[in-house]
């Protein structure tokens, strides 16, 4: 069973060689910075708010703030499932589908990820 947010983030931090773990926990403040920097996340003010809420251990926070700054306008689309961001990596990935299908015609002819899928998705974050 994938691990939901609050077991990664509670749980061992990745060692060399692994490819698992919250970015928002495991990366220190300099690190996650030149990381959102050069992936172009948002403005200056949005990613020292995604730091700010990293410092201050409020981790999920920080990866909702960043779903938001990086899908411009999702908190206005109805069908845009965002009640498990930041709470399992597979509604991150569920939700970040839907909102390119959404928003990109083409796109949802590459994503082939069904709304059965994403529902099965969103179900094992139970």
């Amino acid at each position: 069973t994938p691990y939901n947010c609050m077991k990664i983030i509670m749980g061992n931090p990745p060692q060399s060689g692994d490819h698992h773990g919250c970015p928002f926990r495991h990366y220190d403040g300099e690190h996650l910075s030149a990381l959102l920097t050069k992936m172009k996340i948002g403005t200056a003010a949005d990613r020292g708010e995604i730091l700010d809420l990293q410092k201050s251990r409020n981790y999920q926070l920080a990866c909702v703030k960043h779903f938001e700054v990086s899908h411009p306008q999702v908190t206005r689309m109805q069908d845009i499932p965002l009640e498990g961001v930041g709470n399992h990596p597979n509604a991150w990935f569920a939700a970040s589908v839907q909102y390119h299908k959404s928003t990109n015609p083409m796109a949802s002819q590459k994503l082939s990820i069904s709304n059965k899928e994403r529902d099965e998705i969103v179900e094992m974050q139970d």
